[in-house]
């Protein structure tokens, strides 16, 4: 979606930071005692297609993003989306997604 953010201004820290051990030791680490735990699940939908609808309809970020472009620009924000996942089609999109679980105990 990077491309397709507008220029940064001064803003609240991206959700992103939540994703990234970094960012959460940057917004939690003065008050936690903090570990951290990687995985990997897959994002499994019949299409490149079936992936943007269920994007738009649940996930703040791209929603933004979507909201936020002139028409032109949102039609080429969804084909890249789409052909994104399409990379991982076999029997339908099964894309691998890397996430971090933090425990934090108050020190």
């Amino acid at each position: 979606m990077r491309p397709y953010l507008p220029p940064p201004t001064p803003a609240p820290p991206s959700p992103f930071e939540w994703g990234r051990r970094e960012g959460i030791r940057a917004l939690l680490g003065n008050a936690f005692d903090l570990k951290f735990e990687t995985g990997t699940t897959t994002l499994r939908v019949p299409s490149g297609q079936a992936a943007w609808e269920m994007f738009i309809a649940g996930f703040g970020p791209t929603k933004t993003v979507a909201a936020a472009l002139e028409p032109q620009r949102r039609a080429e924000f969804v084909r890249d989306f789409i052909e994104y996942h399409e990379r991982f089609r076999e029997l339908g999109v099964a894309q691998p997604r890397e996430y971090l679980v933090t425990v934090g105990v108050k020190g």
